[in-house]
């Protein structure tokens, strides 16, 4: 079950407000290749 009191982010980060949005458009290609990796 997902819980949806705190929005995270696929690496399991708070995605509260535009500050979380502008970290997550930099370290987007970095959280693809981990996930590639497992």
């Amino acid at each position: 079950s997902y819980c949806r009191e705190k929005p995270l982010t696929p690496w399991g980060r708070t995605a509260l407000g535009k500050r979380t949005r502008k970290i997550k458009k930099y370290s987007d290609p970095l959280i693809l290749r981990r996930r590639k990796n497992g």
